[in-house]
């Protein structure tokens, strides 16, 4: 299945608080709302991938991959941070996910 998020009044006023204005905005906060099915698609969708093919990578490019992967899912992450610091901007209490990871947490904003 695909990603599948439920509208309710408190979307709205979140969209209304928390403008949106770039990409990581967008990331960070479909993170913040759906971050367990984004995780448990993308996981789906590799073992799919592996199953279904008999090609392996070489360990330079699988390694490679596995890089880019790990680049990307830190973007996602401080993407949500960045929403999370935003809604807390606007007075909200927002409870950030046990497995957030501190490098994003941590890190300034400027």
């Amino acid at each position: 299945g695909g990603l599948a998020v439920a509208r309710t009044a408190r979307d709205v006023e979140l969209r209304l608080a928390v403008p949106l204005h770039s990409e990581q905005m967008v990331l960070g906060a479909l993170c913040a709302f759906a971050g367990d099915r984004i995780k448990e698609v993308l996981l789906e969708q590799s073992e799919r991938e592996i199953a279904g093919g008999t090609e392996r990578l070489p360990a330079k490019e699988l390694a490679a991959r596995l890089d880019g992967l790990r680049a990307e899912l830190f973007v996602a992450e401080f993407a949500e941070e960045l929403t999370v610091r935003a809604l807390e901007d606007q007075g909200m209490t927002v409870l950030r996910r046990p497995d957030a990871d501190p490098r994003a947490v941590l890190a300034p904003t400027s």
